[in-house]
């Protein structure tokens, strides 16, 4: 009798332990969740970080094409403004035209060849410098360009990648000279000398 007495008295401590056992477990549960909570808020700030890094890189890439296919057009039209015929200047200015219909009539269709070909070089350079700011700075993802899946395919050594993105860059570079040619043409073959055909 005596010792099933001392097991009846020994089951409610044991129960009492499995007690402040789950207590424990309890008490952990809202240091989880507070947990599970930071981490989806650091997830939430890094993925925001990265968006911003890499629309900051895309900004960074047109911007640096605008800087270098701007000048070339700036200097060519320059030149074509300062280039107008004397004899054709003192000619407006003795059936007394003013300094806008002079400009209008006569500066700007003389420059108009000029700016045209600093527009196809212009077409070339910006090519280039997106390429190169993109080889630079340039992030994986959705929005990267042609420039980092060469990148990333020489790292790779993915060879037919590697040969497929050079081909589609020349071809850009082709398809943008073609198109500033053809607006070329359009706007001088009736009347410039670069694009009217010869008689004989």
């Amino acid at each position: 009798m005596i010792p099933a007495l001392s097991k009846l008295r020994r089951r409610p401590a044991n129960q009492t332990a499995k007690v402040s056992a789950v207590k424990p477990s309890l008490e952990q549960q809202p240091a989880a969740k507070n947990q599970n909570k930071d981490s989806l808020e650091q997830y939430f700030a890094d993925a925001e970080s990265w968006d911003k890094e890499i629309f900051a890189n895309i900004s960074l890439s047109r911007n640096r094409a605008w800087l270098v296919a701007f000048f070339p057009v700036l200097s060519n039209t320059a030149q074509g403004l300062r280039s107008t015929d004397h004899n054709l200047l003192n000619l407006f200015e003795l059936y007394g035209a003013s300094r806008w219909q002079t400009l209008m009539h006569l500066r700007l269709p003389n420059a108009l060849p000029y700016f045209l070909a600093g527009l196809r070089i212009a077409g070339g350079l910006a090519l280039i410098a997106a390429v190169v700011a993109e080889f630079a700075a340039g992030t994986p993802g959705a929005n990267a360009g042609l420039a980092f899946r060469l990148i990333e395919a020489q790292h790779r050594l993915n060879i037919p990648r590697l040969f497929a993105a050079l081909v589609l860059l020349s071809l850009t570079g082709v398809a943008i000279y073609g198109i500033t040619s053809v607006i070329s043409w359009l706007l001088l073959r009736k009347w410039h000398e670069s694009a009217v055909r010869r008689e004989n």
